[in-house]
């Protein structure tokens, strides 16, 4: 094997040592041997355990056992408002990693994780109810994650109902725990561009229903609420319902504003699901354990006074350098392969999970086959990786993909018609793209395969006119935007509709750029890039990074220069805010 790679399964031998002595530990607390400290619930249940296993869980016990708290001397500590059942369940979470989350317990659980401050048992509890919420128990779930500290399960909760909306208030019991909620509550959820209905006229009924559950207290907030309608959507029926409902008779002032906004206000927003498109630049420079590191982040929904800002999401930083990073839509960051301590090409992988509480990289399956050079991309629950240079610099044909949720990587039984190293890869329905890149020999390559996933056959299309590799791609519906790459520091940019397999070349950028990344906002498309990359070192032409947006309208490139530049950066990932929100990361 080639001196400068190493295959690197250490990580995963380490978990299985650590989950030896964890499943020693856990044999220990059932047998009650070694304990030191004494927790006792409100009902007088008493149950040893083992501080050195506890601490680390819970930072509110750690503070408690070796704090200045009364209870580090005594090692007794009295637990308020929690029953001996979940107590139980909680610090046996400590041992175990693993929690018995069920409907009929969630609640009590997720309140103790809270209280004991206990990141990963309050993850269990966000990963029940991200995979069980429901029509039927959306409502339920929100009551619970509202006062808890971390306000993201809240958020995603929210935005549940939100885009269940019309489905969940067809059931007179959900319909009823929402006239529940106070004035403020009703205000944030009908005022939302994303809250999916039937026709406005629904939330007309919806307020007038959720004020006549309590006519004589809700009655003063009429007005209030009516300001949110939407009255240019109402329908014909719902226009003469307005004029004949008994509430706003009542109310005249009130009716006449709502008629005055029906005839003259002409820039109504209609509503509409919510996509969790990427809308935000995330620049991450430096390592995990990095003097220096950053990340900065650009918001083109500023439209004007684009700038860089810095964040606190150091956690982004990886632990490797050259190594590859790639998100998933249900927010797992993947740092794949790049250089080991000892500067080796690895295949090891470091997973982040944005929905933890803990934001911390944690090794995970490494690659089946180490490489380099590869492509990726990332579609659902699967982030694919796509050819590249095995450890003797041989171009490989094959492709794997890693499952978020199972950990485990799977090598697709097909291999591509040719082989090929940093190419551009697109996933969409059912289809994986694999586009120009560089093949044998280091021949560029215009040439485009797809893969169907479900058939497992490659299909050959047509022809890129651009020989080019490592492109930065954009996908919106159908629509696929290509810009930059490699070797050629191209203005060049590509739009390619995947229905109709049909090329169209667009309006050069202003700068070529490498290592780019973009981001639609409205209709306009947003591009950064810069002209290095650590495989070819820096390019002697206008150095620095750029920022340009595309203006369909115009049909022209616009330079942006933002207040406070970016000087350089090693990886950009593109986001969505709103989804950010529901990780507990707001910008």
């Amino acid at each position: 094997m080639n001196s400068n790679c190493a295959t690197y399964n250490t990580p995963t031998q380490t978990m299985m040592i650590m989950a030896e002595h964890y499943d020693m530990f856990y044999r220990f607390f059932q047998k009650q041997i070694m304990c030191d400290v004494t927790l006792v619930s409100d009902d007088g249940t008493q149950i040893e355990a083992h501080k050195l296993i506890l601490a680390p869980a819970s930072s509110m016990l750690l503070s408690m056992l070796y704090g200045s708290f009364k209870e580090s001397k005594e090692n007794k500590i009295f637990i308020k408002e929690i029953d001996s059942d979940i107590l139980k369940s909680i610090l046996t979470c400590a041992y175990t990693f693993k929690l018995n989350v069920k409907e009929n317990n969630i609640e009590n659980l997720l309140r103790a994780a809270d209280y004991f401050d206990f990141n990963h048992a309050r993850d269990l509890c966000f990963s029940y109810i991200k995979h069980n919420i429901d029509a039927n128990n959306c409502i339920d779930f929100m009551r619970y994650t509202k006062s808890i500290s971390q306000p993201g399960l809240y958020t995603f909760c929210f935005s549940y109902l939100l885009n269940n909306f019309k489905t969940i208030v067809k059931n007179e019991s959900n319909l009823n725990s929402l006239y529940e909620f106070d004035c403020d509550d009703v205000v944030e959820l009908i005022k939302k561009d994303h809250l999916l209905i039937e026709s406005e006229d629904k939330v007309l009924d919806f307020i007038i229903g959720w004020i006549n559950y309590n006519t004589n207290e809700r009655n003063k907030y009429l007005p209030n609420l009516m300001k949110h309608l939407r009255s240019p959507l109402f329908s014909m029926n719902g226009r003469r319902r307005i004029c004949n409902e008994p509430l706003l008779e009542s109310n005249i002032d009130c009716l006449i504003d709502v008629l005055k906004r029906m005839v003259t206000n002409d820039k109504t927003n209609f509503r509409t699901p919510q996509r969790y498109e990427p809308n935000i630049m995330l620049a991450i420079k430096g390592l995990s354990n990095g003097n220096d590191s950053c990340v900065m982040y650009l918001d083109p929904r500023a439209q004007t006074n684009i700038n860089w800002k810095p964040s606190n999401f150091l956690f982004f930083c990886p632990r490797r350098i050259e190594t590859t990073l790639v998100v998933s839509d249900n927010g797992i960051l993947l740092a794949i392969g790049g250089r080991n301590e000892f500067g080796h090409f690895t295949n090891c992988v470091d997973e982040l999970d944005l929905s933890s509480t803990s934001k911390r990289w944690v090794p995970t399956s490494p690659l089946l086959q180490l490489r380099t050079m590869f492509s990726v991309s990332a579609k659902g629950k699967y982030i694919y990786v796509v050819g590249g240079c095995s450890f003797n610099n041989r171009i490989l044909n094959t492709i794997e993909y890693y499952d978020t949720c199972s950990k485990i990587w799977i090598e697709i039984e097909e291999q591509m018609p040719s082989p090929r190293k940093l190419s551009n890869v697109i996933i969409h329905a059912e289809w994986v793209y694999v586009i120009g890149g560089f093949g044998e020999n280091c021949k560029r390559l215009n040439s485009v395969d797809r893969y169907n996933t479900i058939e497992n056959q490659w299909q050959q299309m047509e022809s890129m006119p651009l020989r080019q590799g490592s492109m930065g791609i954009v996908i919106r519906e159908n629509d696929c935007y290509l810009f930059g790459g490699f070797p050629v520091l191209t203005k060049r940019v590509l739009k390619f509709n995947l229905q109709s397999s049909i090329w169209q070349p667009l309006p050069e950028m202003n700068f070529g750029k490498r290592m780019s990344s973009g981001v639609l906002v409205g209709n306009n498309l947003y591009v950064v890039g810069k002209n290095k990359a650590w495989w070819i070192g820096k390019d002697s032409r206008s150095d620095g990074v750029f920022c340009e947006r595309y203006v369909p309208e115009k049909n022209e490139w616009q330079v942006i220069i933002p207040l406070e530049e970016l000087p350089d950066y090693d990886h950009i990932i593109c986001l969505n805010d709103e989804l950010l929100k529901t990780f507990n990361m707001p910008l």
